[in-house]
Parts: C-alpha cells; sequence; structure tokens
C-alpha cells in the first residue's frame, strides 16, 4: 500500500478499498492471539470470524482475480490476500472444531467423524474459490493444511489422515487443472509475451 501511494497517485482508490478492511483483520490477528492465548475460545470464534469477513471485503471490493490486472497488482495485493485469505479460511474451521470440542458437542457425529465433516466442508470451500475466484493460491494453502492434519494424524488415526490425503489429492488436480485451462492468463506468461 505504501509503494501504491507513493509511486502511483491514482492507487488512491484501490488504496481506501484495501486499507480500512485490512487494518481491521490485522486489528483482529493481534486480539485473536490474545483471547486464545488466555483460552477464551469462544471469542476467539468470533474475532476469526470478523477477520475472514474484512478479508472478503477486500477481495470483492477490490473484483480480485476478476480482470486483467497488471502483474505488481497481482504480486503485491491479490497474492498476500489470497494466501492470508486461504489460512484465515482453514483457521476459522480449525477454531471451531476447538470451541466445539472444548465444549463437548458431540451431537449426531463422534469427534472423528466431525473432524471429516470438517476437513470436506474446508476442501469444497477450497474447489469453490478455485472455480468462482480463479484463486489458486487459496487453495494452496488448502492443500498444505490438508497435508499437515494428515501428517499429525500419521499412524494414530488413519481414516482422518487417508481422508485428508485424499482431499489434498482433489484440491492439487483441482488447481493443475484450473491453472492449464487458465494458462493463457497467467501473468508470467503475459509478461514474457509482451518482450517478446
Amino acid at each position: 500500500q505504501l509503494y501504491m501511494a507513493f509511486k502511483n497517485k491514482d492507487q488512491y482508490d484501490t488504496i481506501l478499498k484495501i486499507g480500512p478492511w485490512l487494518a481491521i483483520a490485522n486489528i483482529g490477528n493481534a486480539l485473536w492471539i490474545w483471547f486464545w492465548l488466555h483460552e477464551q475460545i469462544g471469542i476467539s470464534v468470533i474475532i476469526m470470524l470478523v477477520i475472514l469477513f474484512s478479508l472478503i471485503q477486500i477481495i470483492l471490493r477490490t473484483d480480485m482475480e476478476r480482470w486483467d490486472a497488471p502483474l505488481k497488482v497481482i504480486a503485491l495485493v491479490w497474492w498476500p490476500i489470497c494466501l492470508y485469505s486461504g489460512w484465515i479460511a482453514v483457521a476459522t474451521i480449525a477454531n471451531i472444531s476447538a470451541w466445539l470440542s472444548s465444549m463437548n458437542w458431540l451431537v449426531l457425529f463422534s469427534e472423528i467423524q466431525w473432524t471429516i465433516i470438517m476437513i470436506s466442508i474446508a476442501a469444497i470451500l477450497n474447489i469453490i474459490m478455485v472455480y468462482k475466484r480463479s484463486m489458486r493460491e487459496f487453495a494452496m494453502v488448502g492443500i498444505w493444511s490438508l497435508v499437515a492434519i494428515a501428517v499429525r494424524h500419521w499412524n494414530e488415526i488413519e481414516i482422518i489422515q487417508w481422508f485428508a490425503i485424499f482431499w489434498a489429492v482433489v484440491l492439487l488436480i483441482v488447481v493443475m487443472v484450473h491453472g492449464y485451462k487458465n494458462r493463457a492468463s497467467n501473468p508470467f506468461q503475459k509478461e514474457v509475451s509482451s518482450k517478446i
């Protein structure tokens, strides 16, 4: 944002679209750490939802991944926000799971079944973000988190381990297929083509 403010005065509108919401997300992060460390998990869930809402506002207000932006905008604005929002989406689901677990809320399903449901929700959310908003970077965070879940439960709870691996592979295939189909809009390819 500093780069855009001082180098290109035409970017003030973009800064105004991003700035307040990014500030709210970052303040939310600081608050979340405090409440999480003090084991006030219910409040931390609310704060996490505020962070996620703020990042969604940035995505919508900048019309992210829906127009032919220059490489600087893609690299300095879109990719960081995609990665940040992907991480917060995963963390929100994990935070809600921790909150439900802390209340021993095992209505209808066991803890393992709830974990599988949450993993599936996370994977489906990532697939939607790829196909609706072309946010493959968002889904790459999802792949990383699913692999982390699999490693965490390796040889302990095998059904969670293999379920997480299954969805990680599905997401990787989705990202690769989407990237291949949309290779003409790849910013690096356009940059190279413009110099030839």
